[in-house]
Order: C-alpha cells, then structure tokens, then sequence
C-alpha cells in the first residue's frame, strides 16, 4: 500500500499538471520512508549484538525482549511474534524461581 503511494505520488508529481497538494503530499510521504529507513543499519548492527547476548545466556529475557522488538522495527514479523513469545517464557520462568539477580 505504501509502496503504490509513493508510486503514485511520483507519477502525479512528475506531470505539470499536478496540483501543489499532490506534490506537497508526496514529498512528506516520501521523507517519512526515508526517515524509517535511515537507521536500519543500526538496528541490523544492534540486533546481531543482542542475538550474540542470547546465545550467550538463552535465559535472558532482555536479550529476547530487544531481539523481538529490533526484528519488529525491521519488518521481521514472524521472528517479533516467535521472540516476544519467547521473552514472556522466560519472565514468566525467571519470576517463578528464586533467582536473586537483578537484571
């Protein structure tokens, strides 16, 4: 949906006859993408981090908590849903033993 009004925005904006709305819509539009993307290579950088935090302690529900929410920032839909699944796992796990630890 988002990708047929850029589309369209672009066409009507690239014909004279487009009113100044049209073109006025279409610039927001398209810095609003821009600006969703600029920081996906840090968000790809962070999230290989917290991965590599999982696999080192696979306990860790902050690690699961920010894997799930950096792969639902990056559009990885069904590794947000399997990763927020997993971090209430290990709450609800972590909440029903005597750890001390404060995290």
């Amino acid at each position: 949906m988002v990708l047929a009004a850029v589309a369209a925005g672009a066409t009507a904006a690239a014909k004279d006859t487009a009113s100044q709305a049209v073109r006025d819509a279409y610039a927001g539009l398209k810095a609003l993408v821009n600006k969703r993307f600029e920081k996906k290579p840090q968000a790809e950088m962070a999230l290989a981090e917290y991965e590599g935090a999982h696999r080192a302690d696979p306990s860790s529900a902050y690690a699961l908590g920010n894997i799930a929410s950096l792969s639902w920032y990056l559009g990885k839909l069904d590794k947000a849903r399997k990763y927020y699944m997993l971090t209430e796992l290990a709450s609800t796990d972590r909440s029903m033993t005597t750890h001390t630890e404060v995290y």
